[in-house]
């Protein structure tokens, strides 16, 4: 799956879970997008979307600190 599947999924959900001010989204990637991969240059920088995707979202989503 590339990132539109995960960007289409949270979205479906994402408003649903902020109105009850709980949820999770679990978004399953691979080392590829971490590290390169030889001839996997395409899914490595998928995977990686995912990776970045996931942690912005849980940044925009996140409680404010409190303190």
């Amino acid at each position: 799956m590339g990132l539109r599947g995960y960007l289409l999924v949270t979205r479906a959900v994402i408003n649903h879970m902020l109105g009850r001010d709980r949820g999770r989204t679990i978004h399953i990637s691979s080392s590829a997008g971490k590290v390169d991969s030889p001839n996997l240059a395409a899914y490595s920088a998928a995977k990686g979307a995912v990776i970045a995707f996931a942690k912005a979202l849980a940044r925009e989503t996140a409680e404010p600190a409190r303190g």
